[in-house]
């Protein structure tokens, strides 16, 4: 999901039928408008989202919020959508909290956008099948350039 996506991410966007959870957002790059799309989500992404919608009512209480994340500062009323950059800039902050170094042992320099690539890739390896694999139609380009074929790993249990 690109961070624009992610800030204008509707309040409700937790859907759960039959005890399966799903996510529905907009995908916010497409020619001619955005589109609806709705995907399955483990249960843990699940109680994330639930532990977000929290902390958004508790921060405007009085207020029926329609993001899920809103922009924290000058927003009276928590409807305008959260800076894409501070998406990127919060992520830094994490990975200096956590003490990730790059291979040469200098800053990290992380960009959300990195995660499409290596969720793509880590999907072209589990076998996932084409059609359910289509993030976007850069998904072709992301194949070619980032896919590397590797055995599948086996648990030590």
């Amino acid at each position: 999901m690109r961070t624009r996506s992610l800030v204008h991410l509707p309040f409700d966007c937790l859907r759960v039928v039959d005890g399966a959870a799903y996510l529905r957002f907009f995908n916010t790059k497409r020619r001619g408008g955005s589109t609806e799309h709705t995907v399955p989500i483990s249960p843990e992404l699940a109680d994330v989202v639930g532990e977000q919608q929290r902390w958004v009512r508790a921060l405007w209480p009085s207020e029926q919020p329609t993001l899920l994340f809103p922009a924290r500062n000058a927003n009276p009323t928590g409807d305008r959508p959260a800076n894409t950059n501070s998406i990127g800039n919060s992520l830094g902050k994490w990975v200096r909290a956590c003490g990730l170094e790059a291979g040469d042992g200098q800053d990290l320099h992380f960009w959300p956008h990195r995660l499409r690539h290596t969720l793509g890739t880590q999907m072209i390896n589990d076998g996932v099948p084409q059609r359910a694999r289509s993030l976007s139609s850069r998904m072709r380009r992301c194949r070619r350039e980032f896919s590397v074929q590797r055995p599948p790993l086996r648990r030590a249990c």
